[in-house]
């Protein structure tokens, strides 16, 4: 889904809009006002992937932004947020130094504030042992 990315924030377009072109169109009409958005929580996510249950209303000053960007993200409920994260562990965390099998649990932080569903994290370490399992 289109959002928007606004100094370092993801929100979702204001109703009735739903293009950066209508989107500039609105700011250039309520330049010295505030506006109310929705924005997507990235503390318990990595973009572009955000949990729908965790947003907020916020009040932006739009004359105080210095970028306005159009964004593509997903967004998913909490369930299929964790369904994935899951089977991303499965995918990535398996073979990181920093993860423990019997407790599913990584010692880099909370999974899901460091990998991305698509796979990246920031924190991964291939652990030599899984390493040398897999060319022998």
């Amino acid at each position: 889904m289109k959002v928007l990315y606004i100094d370092s924030d993801y929100y979702y377009f204001p109703e009735g809009i739903g293009d950066l072109d209508s989107m500039l169109d609105y700011l250039n009409k309520n330049y010295n006002s505030f506006i109310k958005l929705t924005r997507l929580d990235s503390d318990r996510t990595v973009p572009p992937f955000f949990i729908d249950e965790f947003k907020s209303q916020v009040i932006l000053n739009i004359a105080a932004c210095s970028s306005v960007e159009e964004a593509t993200v997903t967004v998913m409920s909490r369930d299929d947020y964790s369904t994935s994260l899951k089977n991303a562990i499965d995918e990535v965390c398996m073979a990181c130094d920093s993860f423990n099998p019997e407790k599913r649990t990584c010692d880099c932080g909370e999974i899901q504030e460091n990998m991305c569903l698509n796979g990246k994290c920031d924190t991964f370490c291939l652990d030599e042992d899984f390493e040398s399992n897999l060319f022998n």
